[in-house]
């Protein structure tokens, strides 16, 4: 999942209307970068739900917590 791609789907999920902005690189902006993620497989972790629904699972948590 890109950085860009969880922007656009957080967007959807939440009903905002905002867009999003682009800016030129920065001189050391990494471009691109890919997790090794063979450590936490050899664990036998497995996930138990997918991204879109943990996302939507974390929107609602930050939605109906007590913020007093």
């Amino acid at each position: 999942t890109t950085i860009n791609n969880l922007a656009q789907k957080i967007i959807e999920l939440t009903g905002s209307s905002s867009g999003l902005e682009y800016q030129p690189p920065r001189p050391g902006d990494i471009r691109h970068s890919l997790a090794d993620t063979r450590r936490l497989a050899a664990t036998g972790f497995q996930p138990t739900c997918d991204f879109d629904r943990g996302l939507a699972a974390t929107i609602d948590h930050f939605r109906n917590r007590d913020l007093n």
